[in-house]
């Protein structure tokens, strides 16, 4: 830098859900043994918030993909209706399965 150049550092001050965002975005990348947090932390820190504007539309969104992923497995015969299913993010996304009969639907 020149002596004519001035650098200077602010401090913006983040709302209490920003904060809580930030947060849970940390404890998801740790929990998950990422070194970093990225975009897929933020977004879970995002979904975490219970009364936030931003995240109810978010959180609907991704449950009705959810829902209808295991509907059509169901309807197709991929999925067993044992009453719990588990769910792992792919890279296609969400891979669901019954947990009596591991089939996934893909």
């Amino acid at each position: 830098p020149t002596p004519d150049q001035i650098y200077t550092s602010v401090e913006l001050p983040f709302s209490e859900d920003a904060k809580r965002v930030l947060q849970g975005a940390a404890e998801e990348a740790e929990k998950l043994l990422h070194p970093h947090v990225g975009g897929e932390h933020l977004l879970l820190g995002l979904l975490r918030l219970e009364n936030s504007t931003g995240a109810r539309p978010l959180r609907r969104a991704i449950q009705k993909h959810i829902e209808d992923r295991i509907s059509e497995g169901l309807i197709l015969g991929e999925l067993v209706d044992s009453g719990e299913m588990e769910i792992a993010i792919g890279d296609r996304g969400p891979v669901i399965r019954s947990l009596r009969a591991m089939e996934p639907v893909t």
